[in-house]
C-alpha cells in the first residue's frame, strides 16, 4: 500500500521544534536501535 505525502505537509513536519531531551536518552535510543536491529542493511534499504 502507498501514500502519498503532500510537500506542504513534509516541510511542515521538517520545520517543526526540536524538543530537548534528557542526557541519559542518547544511550537509551542508541539500545532500542541495536535491539531492533533498525540499522540494517536489509532494513535500511542498502
Amino acid at each position: 500500500m502507498f501514500m502519498k505525502i503532500p510537500w506542504d505537509e513534509v516541510a511542515d513536519t521538517l520545520e517543526s521544534h526540536i524538543e530537548d531531551f534528557p542526557t541519559y536518552v542518547s544511550p537509551l535510543l542508541g539500545l532500542a536501535k541495536r535491539y531492533s536491529h533498525g540499522t540494517r542493511a536489509k532494513i535500511v534499504g542498502r
